[in-house]
């Protein structure tokens, strides 16, 4: 689809689409981040800003190394829930939540991943315009 209806080339799409699809997830990271503040609110767990900067480290490497299979996501709760001090029944929740935003953080990734190559290739002078 990037070589055909956006105009990439292909060593760009033939580099930067896999590479892209394992560590570039940023609609997961802001998962993670949303998912975390809200079973702390559920939960009771104090939000200071030195949690929300912890919160966001740790959203922002999960999203790095979440597996990037239908479900990977679910290890990478636990993780995220314990090092934020926040109780292990908020996984439960979590994990249910996730079915339906696990959907729409795919399609984010995909957007901005197609959008990223998109503007590199017209950095490089490697898109076709016509």
């Amino acid at each position: 689809m990037c070589e055909e209806k956006l105009g990439i080339d292909k060593k760009i799409v033939n580099i930067g689409v896999p590479l892209g699809q394992v560590v570039f997830m940023p609609g997961f990271s802001i998962l993670y981040f949303v998912m975390g503040i809200c079973m702390a609110e559920i939960y009771g767990v104090k939000i200071s800003p030195v949690w929300l900067i912890t919160a966001l480290i740790i959203a922002v490497v999960l999203a790095v190394t979440t597996p990037p299979i239908p479900g990977g996501a679910l290890a990478c709760y636990t993780i995220l829930l314990l090092q934020l001090e926040i109780p292990a029944q908020a996984i439960v929740i979590a994990v249910a939540i996730n079915v339906i935003l696990d959907f729409f953080a795919t399609a984010v990734d995909l957007f901005c991943l197609e959008a990223e190559l998109t503007e590199l290739a017209g950095d490089l002078d490697m898109l076709d315009v016509e």
